[in-house]
Parts: C-alpha cells; sequence; structure tokens
C-alpha cells in the first residue's frame, strides 16, 4: 500500500478488473502463502487492527456457553486472544494458511501465553474442508475481503460444520443501509476494493447472507468504533 498509492485510476481498474491492484497483479492471498516475510508484514498490520476491536468485541459481544471457536482466517489470533482472556473455558482454534499458522504460533500465540486455549489449524478455506467439533465459528474482517457468492459460500460450509445451537459471528465494519455513510465505512469499502476483492457490507446484507444459509436469531451489536459483532444460531 506503501508503494502503490490509491488513485482514481487504480481504483478504477480494481474495479473493473475486481481484483486487487496493489500486488502487481499477483493475487493477495496467494502471494501470503509463499512469501514467509510479505505474510508476517500482513499480519503484523492486520495484528494491529484487531486488537483494539477484539477487546471490544469480547466485552460487549455474546459469547456465553461457547466452548470450542473457530477463528477462520484469524491471522495472529488477536481476536482469539480477547476472547480467551475473558471467557477461561473458551478454546479457540486459528483457522489459517500454513505460513500464517507458523507465524501465529512462532510470534503471537507464544508471546501472549495462551498456548493452553490457543491453538492453530492450516487449511486453504476454499479448498479444504472445515474441520468439525467447533460451536461457534467466527470471521472477523473477512467477508468483506470477498464479493457476495463467495461471502455466501463461507456462511453455507458454516452452517453445515457446526452443530445445532451453535453460532456465527462476524465481526465487520458495517456501511449504513444507503451505503453513503458513516465516511469510515465508505473509505474502508474503497479500500477493500483496491486491496481484494470484496466491500463493506450492510447489516442488511449480512443477515440476507446468513438467513439464506438457514441461521435464526440474528442480532447486531456495536463493538467498538465502527465495528459491529452480528451474531446467528443454526436451529
Amino acid at each position: 500500500m506503501r508503494t502503490t498509492p490509491l488513485s482514481h485510476s487504480t481504483l478504477l481498474e480494481a474495479l473493473r478488473k475486481d481484483k486487487s491492484t496493489i500486488y502487481e497483479q499477483k493475487d493477495i492471498w496467494e502471494t501470503h502463502e509463499v512469501e514467509l516475510e510479505q505474510a508476517r508484514v500482513f499480519t503484523r498490520h492486520m495484528h494491529s487492527q484487531t486488537v483494539s476491536p477484539a477487546l471490544g468485541a469480547a466485552l460487549r459481544g455474546n459469547f456465553e456457553g461457547v466452548n470450542r471457536l473457530l477463528d477462520i482466517g484469524g491471522g495472529s489470533g488477536a481476536f482469539c486472544f480477547a476472547l480467551a482472556q475473558r471467557y477461561p473455558q473458551i478454546r479457540c482454534t486459528i483457522l489459517e494458511l500454513p505460513t500464517v499458522c507458523q507465524i501465529a504460533e512462532e510470534e503471537y500465540i507464544a508471546q501472549a501465553g495462551l498456548q493452553d486455549q490457543v491453538d492453530t489449524y492450516a487449511l486453504d478455506f476454499f479448498k479444504d474442508p472445515f474441520p468439525n467439533g467447533y460451536d461457534a465459528i467466527l470471521f472477523s474482517n473477512i467477508f468483506h475481503d470477498w464479493g457476495w457468492q463467495k461471502c455466501l459460500y463461507l456462511a453455507r460450509r458454516s452452517f453445515e460444520a457446526l452443530p445445532s445451537g451453535g453460532h456465527i459471528y462476524l465481526h465487520e465494519i458495517l456501511l449504513s443501509d444507503t451505503k453513503d455513510s458513516p465516511v469510515v465505512a465508505t473509505s474502508f469499502s474503497m479500500c477493500m476494493i483496491w486491496v481484494t476483492e470484496g466491500k463493506q457490507f450492510t447489516a442488511g446484507e449480512l443477515e440476507q447472507i446468513l438467513t439464506e444459509c438457514g441461521f435464526e436469531d440474528i442480532s447486531v451489536t456495536p463493538t467498538y468504533g465502527y465495528y459491529s459483532l452480528i451474531t446467528a444460531r443454526k436451529p
């Protein structure tokens, strides 16, 4: 992002191609899978972005009764750390690409001293089956990386993997229903279009995705700054 500044032309190119323009036409996630240092820099960036919102979500969200949580695309584990510190009964697993799992284990979990509560599981969540045995699945800053159909796919896979009564959690900066505010969300949405193949969603759009997959009892809880936690239950 430092070496490829956002401009009108690069944003238009990203919109036309539905693809990131900051990795010199390479796929952002494939780059992180094969280039350890690039993955380390990106994980460090996401860790700093996630720490405070995760603390807010752990404080204001409802995770009572959750025993095993799968944090899909959980990066460094910042969200897992916040949950583990507030809910001693929770055991969290960071599901990530192998390279990021290595970084999380070597540089973050050990430093947090939470090896007994947080571990990793390496796979590609678009290619490999989700592991079973979890009563909650979390996507924090993940749905905004992808378009509608891929988010629908992730929600369906989550529904299939969860037991009856299990919960899905989405943690995102939400657009207003008119999609033209707040300015933080609209600006972040432009950033996602530029960097990934996604955008920010409205609460209604995320509710529609979850409802289509069979989830019920959907709620939206403001957590920190412009972040909100969308929670739903598998009947």
